[in-house]
């Protein structure tokens, strides 16, 4: 096992926030949240996802795990993405 693991392996979770996220200066920490699924998706940048948690609508919960639905739509979006990605790497 390698003695230092690349930052990707090491995320625990990401979150973003309609209300406080930025998806140009965000970092996906809980301080400093992304604004949506599909930026805290490519920073993690590979599957599986590690867990990524919203703003909370409950009063007493700051976050909460994005639902299954959100993250199946994202993830049709962020696939798309990729493939793009790897059509132009492929003809250059």
């Amino acid at each position: 096992m390698p003695a230092m693991e690349s930052s990707e392996s090491l995320l625990d979770a990401i979150y973003i926030s309609q209300k406080n996220g930025n998806d140009e200066t965000g970092d996906g920490s809980k301080t400093n949240p992304f604004k949506t699924i599909l930026k805290a998706m490519c920073h993690a940048g590979k599957e599986p996802f590690p867990p990524i948690y919203q703003n909370s609508p409950k009063d007493d919960k700051e976050y909460e795990l994005v639902s299954k639905s959100q993250l199946k739509k994202m993830h049709k979006i962020w696939a798309r993405k990729e493939y793009k990605n790897e059509d132009k790497q492929k003809n250059y």
